[in-house]
């Protein structure tokens, strides 16, 4: 873009919806927290808000404009208070994630992460399947929308045929939000290792806890390698937040049957200590990421920035954004996961492979452009509404 062009934002009053930050959401959040520290580089700031409703110990730049909505009820914030406060502030643009107030007086652009709900439905309650039923309001009211793949750009606009297709515009997500942390994460590994306990031998599995990420799998598939010799001292190391107690039983008491309770580590890593993160990547055997469905996955590009390989499933966007850096299997397929964990453990030409295409790979993502690209959207709305006037 231009700077002529990027000025002509600046007589705007461009906004961004950052009620997730607190909320442990995952790559939600990191989304949100990436664009708050970029987008400021190429927009006015003075004119920039970021309305949050949670404090945070995330590190953003200085002097942003943030104004707290104060309610974390999402009824109460998208039908009243949002609207209350956008025209307060004026605000010409807004950007939301998958929902949006239905009478929002400004501009609206809508990143849609995936549509999993759609994909999956058996692993979502009738509640939250209505819940994500009143995207459909948020997807026609909105001016663009943005998605990180074209797989999810294809599943739009098979799930909602009144969406155009040129209303929604693929903008990739950066993967280089580690890289910065890389040198004091090295520092402070020895210190990492030694507070954490950390294993020397271990495979690694990070995400939200909840079932469209398999975890469960994952625990059938430890349990049988772990009755091989081989991987008698390996553990699997877990990080990422529950979605509720009720899963986090089902899911405890599945370990303990299996006589894993002593195997299967729990970690608890704030998402805002990025080298504590890079420390257990570092030293990981592999990362498992067998989720039945994503619109990006945050966690095997994270993994192959810091040098470790990965085995993903083959399901969502995960192969249109892993190509060949990962091992790629069913979701559904126990052997497969199986022997493709075994033969990434004990394989040190596929193991380099693998990491020497995964350090390739990131350089494609990165949240510079990412950033750019999203400003230009802003851009392309705004001045169709000038042009309109």
């Amino acid at each position: 873009m231009s700077l002529k062009k990027i000025k002509q934002i600046f007589t705007y009053n461009i906004a961004l919806d950052a009620h997730c930050l607190g909320e442990k959401k995952g790559g939600n959040e990191t989304y949100i927290l990436e664009l708050i520290k970029h987008l400021p580089i190429l927009l006015n700031q003075p004119n920039y808000t970021i309305y949050h409703t949670k404090k945070h110990n995330y590190t953003t730049p200085q002097n942003l404009n943030w104004s707290s909505l104060k309610i974390a009820n999402p009824w109460l914030r998208n039908s009243l208070i949002f609207p209350y406060y956008l025209k307060k502030d004026k605000i010409d643009l807004i950007h939301f994630q998958y929902f949006c107030p239905p009478l929002c007086p400004a501009k609206v652009i809508l990143s849609i992460h995936d549509l999993a709900w759609k994909q999956i439905p058996p692993l979502f309650s009738v509640k939250e399947k209505l819940y994500f039923s009143l995207i459909k309001l948020s997807l026609k009211r909105a001016q663009k929308i943005i998605t990180a793949a074209q797989t999810i750009k294809n599943d739009i606009l098979k799930y909602f045929p009144q969406i155009t297709e040129d209303k929604i515009e693929v903008i990739p997500y950066g993967a280089d939000h580690l890289l910065p942390y890389m040198e004091q994460a090295a520092q402070e590994e020895s210190a990492t290792i030694k507070k954490y306990n950390i294993p020397q031998d271990y495979l690694l599995f990070v995400s939200n806890l909840n079932p469209k990420k398999n975890f469960s799998f994952c625990i059938d598939t430890f349990s049988i390698l772990k009755k091989e010799a081989d991987f008698k001292n390996l553990k699997l190391i877990v990080v990422g937040n529950w979605c509720c107690p009720k899963y986090r039983s089902k899911i405890k008491h599945k370990i303990i049957t299996q006589g894993l309770n002593q195997e299967i580590i729990f970690l608890n890593i704030p998402q805002h200590h990025p080298t504590e993160l890079i420390c257990l990547y570092k030293n990981a055997r592999m990362l498992l990421y067998p989720s039945f469905y994503e619109g990006f996955g945050f966690p095997p590009l994270e993994a192959l920035s810091c040098g470790t390989p990965c085995i993903s499933s083959n399901t969502g966007a995960l192969p249109e954004i892993l190509e060949d850096s990962a091992l790629l299997i069913s979701p559904t397929d126990q052997k497969e996961f199986l022997q493709n964990i075994k033969a990434l453990y004990n394989n040190t030409e596929l193991k380099n492979k693998l990491i020497s295409s995964g350090q390739q790979k990131i350089k494609k993502y990165k949240w510079t452009g990412t950033a750019q690209k999203t400003v230009q959207v802003y851009q392309q709305v705004l001045t169709e509404t000038k042009k309109q006037i």
